[in-house]
């Protein structure tokens, strides 16, 4: 679409902070609407938002700003659907299953993971950037579509948002009002994680993996493509190996669990995370020993950021009750939105201060201090997981 590296940096931060906004209503909505209809009208508001890009290209009016307010739109929009989603799946599978269903989405993500390198290019070849866009409405629909498909009833809840004193109020007083009440419904999923030493051990983790994972998205694919110098091509075939790395690893994930227990699952998957990141440095050129420590790299990594991903939200909806379960996914976004924030700006300071490599291993020994502190804490210590069904 013609933006400059700079542009493309400042969208992806736009995206984050937008996560932090996504989160605060999420904490609002996730417990107190029927979380169904919430995913359906994120998918369909998605939707509009992107189709809106190619019709702007077309009407040849797509500016920058056009860009930067869809990705902010779409970024809030995103955390909310998330939010949404990982509180409303306790309720139509059964507690046994749920770690299998977790794993089985993320196997779905990884197969649009790898459909989605192969096809990518392509498509902004042939129909041009803004149009390929286009595709990802098009999925948004179809998710709206298999979400309202979907007959399990849902448990009914204390609805305090429709029946609002605050609707008559100016537009200035409205908005003071949903900010006053979404941080205090956050203060109660906050608590719900104070009071749990689980809890509190794993929000911890998810502060400082997110702080290194904000490092990583300023570090790694500057530093492949320019420090390195692999061209995009190649790296997109080397990522998709990922996405297959990511979907055996979860298939795995249920009897990797059930067999080693949560807590070894989760610490070692942060560990071979930051292990296979510090790979990257290694690679100093576009030689063929670059390429095979980059394929290493989504080897080791993708795998074990997949068992820690599904046993993490797993382990989160097991222990909460399913009534704040929204709002304990919506504060723990936030939180991690926020580090992911500080991770971006400390991986530019970084990488200005001390170079590329130094940044993406930075981003390498985040993840396995996060690995640390949670095998030594009591969220280590777990083992396979049951789901509350209160």
């Amino acid at each position: 679409m013609g933006a400059t590296p700079y542009q493309v940096a400042t969208l992806g931060t736009v995206g984050h902070i937008a996560g932090t906004v996504g989160a605060a209503i999420a904490s609002s909505i996730a417990d107190r609407l029927p979380r169904r209809p919430v995913m359906i009208a994120s998918d369909l508001r998605r939707a509009l938002l992107t189709f809106a890009v190619p019709a702007l290209a077309i009407a040849g009016g797509l500016t920058f700003t056009h860009l930067l307010i869809v990705a902010t739109l779409i970024g809030v929009l995103t955390v909310i659907f998330e939010v949404s989603a990982s509180a409303y799946l306790p309720t139509v599978v059964s507690p046994d299953e749920i770690v299998d269903a977790n794993a089985k989405i993320s196997a779905s993500g990884a197969v649009a993971e790898v459909a989605g390198f192969g096809i990518a290019g392509w498509l902004v070849q042939w129909l041009t950037a803004p149009i390929a866009v286009a595709v990802d409405g098009i999925s948004f629909i179809a998710s709206a579509v298999s979400l309202w498909q979907i007959r399990a009833p849902e448990p009914r809840r204390s609805n305090s948002l429709m029946a609002s004193p605050h609707s008559r109020q100016p537009l200035v007083q409205q908005v003071r009002a949903a900010w006053k009440h979404a941080m205090s419904e956050a203060r109660i999923g906050l608590r719900t994680i104070g009071d749990n030493p689980v809890l509190r051990a794993q929000f911890v983790v998810f502060i400082v993996d997110g702080a290194a994972g904000g490092i990583a998205n300023v570090t790694i694919v500057l530093y492949m493509i320019r420090g390195i110098g692999f061209e995009p091509g190649v790296l997109t075939m080397i990522w998709a190996i990922g996405g297959i790395t990511s979907f055996a690893s979860a298939l795995m994930v249920p009897r990797i669990v059930a067999r080693f227990g949560a807590g070894r699952t989760m610490s070692t998957g942060l560990f071979t995370t930051g292990v296979g990141t510090l790979l990257i440095p290694l690679a100093t050129g576009p030689t063929l020993a670059g390429a095979i420590l980059l394929i290493l790299n989504q080897i080791v990594v993708d795998p074990g950021a997949t068992a820690y991903s599904i046993t993490s939200a797993s382990l989160q909806q097991s222990i909460v009750p399913n009534d704040v379960l929204g709002r304990v996914g919506a504060v723990t976004r936030l939180a991690v939105s926020v580090a992911t924030v500080a991770g971006v700006i400390a991986g530019g300071i970084i990488t200005e201060a001390f170079g590329m490599r130094v940044g993406v291993a930075a981003s390498g020994i985040g993840a396995i201090i996060a690995g640390l502190i949670l095998a030594t804490g009591p969220a280590g210590r777990l083992g396979p997981i049951t789901v509350s069904t209160d």
